[in-house]
């Protein structure tokens, strides 16, 4: 309650959308650039910017999956958990040559579990 997450679009692509991320009271004022663990060095920040994100209120999960081709087989996929303060690394994905695998069968650089 009282957080706002906001997300402009940046930049869009064939098949790739950039947005920026922010954070901000409900009344849109104080608004701070997004930082998120990187699924390479969790304890490293990005500037959160996200491509192809999607937000889940429900699970308040932020995810993004930035294709490196338009079929989708290939990229990285990465997710995060909201816990009141921040939002923390809970899985991320990567499948760097595009082969047509689903990905399900991606190789795994994370997994968190929450609390």
């Amino acid at each position: 309650p009282g957080v706002v997450l906001w997300g402009p679009a940046c930049d869009m692509a064939a098949y790739n959308e950039i947005y920026q991320f922010f954070l901000g009271d409900e009344h849109g004022g104080h608004m701070r650039q997004l930082h998120l663990p990187v699924p390479i060095a969790p304890d490293l920040q990005s500037g959160g910017e996200l491509v192809n994100p999607s937000f889940d209120p429900k699970t308040q999960t932020l995810s993004a999956f930035n294709k490196s081709r338009g079929l989708g087989d290939c990229g990285t996929a990465t997710r995060w958990v909201w816990d009141g303060k921040a939002f923390n690394l809970l899985a991320a994905s990567i499948m760097g040559p595009c082969r047509g695998a689903a990905m399900a069968e991606w190789p795994t650089l994370f997994v968190g579990r929450r609390r």
